[in-house]
């Protein structure tokens, strides 16, 4: 029998412990929910899924993108344009997707469920071809969902190629480390531990240092600077700054900076 073993400080704090429904194998997976898990959040940080650019909708998608351009536009500005629209646009369909199959995998487990009670109470060889096909459909959304999570770990840390790949994993994932917040103390002595808690402590922090509590006058203001007699540039030494760089005053600096001899 599966089971787990936990510490008795937590048994208290456990929201839930299921056995779920053999969807894919012939074990029921279980699933243990504790309640300090809620609230905790994930990096936001955005990754495009190839696979969908394996499907046809996503192609026409980028297809009907790009080709249409505006004319008598920068081209740095139009490729930076293109980035934004095709990035936005492929988020929208991403989460549409991934939305519809969150959907269709609920009803699936629960088509599952309802089709291995019925072959309980009468089995026919029917039913079970039936209960067999939906599992197909559950483990191929399933094993999508998988791909995408092995592509995330294995753009994030390279850790199956030669030495120096790995080392660069374990230094990322050391910077990574120090620079993330785990938990700061608010004004009220409350611990945060979520990353929306936290940004919201700073964000209310440093507007409150950054605000002027003091009101300004603004007649003062200008009375003050009115009294004060900045030094100005005489006309001539303007236009002397503003004359154009000569090519022979770069190539004397040019060499100045070759013998070392430059500011």
């Amino acid at each position: 029998l599966d089971y787990f073993l936990i510490s008795r400080s937590l048994v208290g704090d456990t929201f839930a412990a299921d056995i779920d429904v053999r969807s894919i194998s012939d074990h029921a997976p279980i699933t243990f929910t504790h309640s300090d898990i809620f609230g905790l959040e994930t990096s936001k940080s955005w990754r495009l899924n190839v696979f969908l650019l394996r499907l046809p909708e996503v192609q026409l998608l980028i297809k009907e993108t790009i080709g249409n351009p505006r004319e008598n536009s920068d081209m740095g500005l139009l490729w930076d344009t293109l980035k934004a629209v095709l990035r936005g646009r492929l988020i929208s369909f991403a989460t549409n997707r991934k939305r519809a199959q969150q959907k269709r995998t609920v009803e699936l487990e629960q088509e599952i469920k309802d089709k291995e009670l019925a072959l309980k109470l009468n089995f026919s060889l029917e039913s079970y071809h039936a209960l067999q096909f939906l599992k197909y459909k559950y483990n191929k959304i399933i094993s999508q969902s998988v791909e995408f999570a092995l592509f995330r770990v294995r753009q994030s840390y390279f850790e199956a190629g030669e030495k120096a790949s790995k080392l660069l994993a374990y230094r990322l994932r050391k910077l990574t480390s120090s620079k993330a917040i785990r938990l700061i103390k608010s004004d009220s002595n409350k611990f945060l531990v979520t990353n929306k808690d936290i940004n919201s402590a700073f964000k209310q922090f440093y507007s409150k240092l950054y605000t002027t509590e003091s009101t300004v006058n603004v007649t003062e203001v200008n009375d003050y600077l009115a009294r004060v007699n900045l030094p100005c540039l005489n006309p001539e030494d303007r236009d002397l700054l503003e004359t154009p760089i000569s090519i022979p005053l770069l190539v004397y600096l040019r060499l100045r900076l070759e013998l070392g001899t430059g500011p």
